[in-house]
């Protein structure tokens, strides 16, 4: 990922491109292991829509299963 938003959390959104207030959506959930790098920034709307999908998210690989081993 490495994309940063401003210090507002303003920025462009990895899904659709338009830039506004963006919300952390973490592609691999914090519970099952997920940190910083596994986090991509929507817009809210997007953000909503993958929320609800999840297939679509997979499939735009927004969102992994599994867990994530750490030591």
């Amino acid at each position: 990922t490495g994309f940063k938003t401003n210090e507002k959390g303003y920025g462009n959104c990895v899904w659709c491109g338009e830039y506004g207030k963006l919300d952390p959506h973490h592609t691999l959930t914090q519970s099952r292991g997920g940190k910083e790098e596994d986090v991509v920034w929507l817009c809210r709307r997007c953000h909503n829509k993958i929320e609800n999908d999840i297939e679509k998210a997979k499939e735009l690989k927004l969102y992994r299963s599994g867990y994530k081993c750490t030591k």
